[in-house]
């Protein structure tokens, strides 16, 4: 007996194009553009820098492997656990206790003099990161949903859309800014996209 599995092969839609852009002119979508775009710039820090920069440095390149790891296990976790306590506590304080542990961690970055011996503080870091992009993962992606109307295509394209847009900046700003410049940078998105959200979540109190 044989079983076949059809599936629709990816294809590209200019519907979703267009969606992507008509969310530009809803003034909710356009404010959490810039949270979305430090989503993909802090991805492209972790794999892009973090790895050569701290962990090649300091601990040699055969550790990145294991030092990774941990971050895919904690973002995973952490990635399931922020779902249920969202329901529990809400939105607004997963995306402070979000932005507050990415500006703690870059700060510690920023003065962190690299000793090999610190090896549990490279795992600690990182583990944080991880924290960090469990948060953005579920709830910035939770959040294009509720502003898309339950239109799960557009929100998700929308999402990805700007993440890249996001991840590929960060990739630029890795080739021609160093370390503490591109932290300096990243805390600016990242201030600016807090800002930006809080716009989202009292908007309707505003124009009221």
């Amino acid at each position: 007996m044989i079983i076949r599995c059809r599936l629709k092969a990816p294809f590209f839609s200019t519907d979703i194009c267009k969606a992507i852009f008509r969310n530009l002119t809803y003034p909710k979508s356009l404010l959490l553009v810039p949270l979305t775009l430090f989503s993909g710039t802090e991805q492209a820090f972790i794999v892009g820098l973090y790895t050569k920069a701290y962990i090649g440095c300091g601990l040699g390149i055969g550790q990145i492997g294991f030092v990774m790891t941990a971050f895919g296990v904690t973002d995973a976790i952490c990635s399931l656990v922020f779902g249920p306590l969202m329901k529990l506590f809400g939105r607004m304080p997963l995306f402070v206790f979000g932005a507050v542990i990415s500006m703690l961690v870059s700060l510690t970055l920023l003065i962190w003099p690299l000793n090999p011996d610190d090896t549990s503080l490279f795992y600690a870091m990182v583990g944080v990161l991880g924290m960090a992009d469990g948060v953005w993962n579920t709830q910035i992606s939770g959040l294009w949903i509720a502003l898309s109307a339950s239109q799960l295509e557009t929100a998700f394209a929308n999402y990805r859309f700007w993440e890249s847009i996001g991840f590929a900046f960060g990739l630029i700003l890795i080739r021609f800014t160093n370390v503490t410049q591109f932290l300096l940078i990243s805390l600016g998105i990242l201030l600016v996209g807090m800002l930006c959200y809080l716009g989202v979540e009292f908007y309707d109190d505003i124009n009221m």
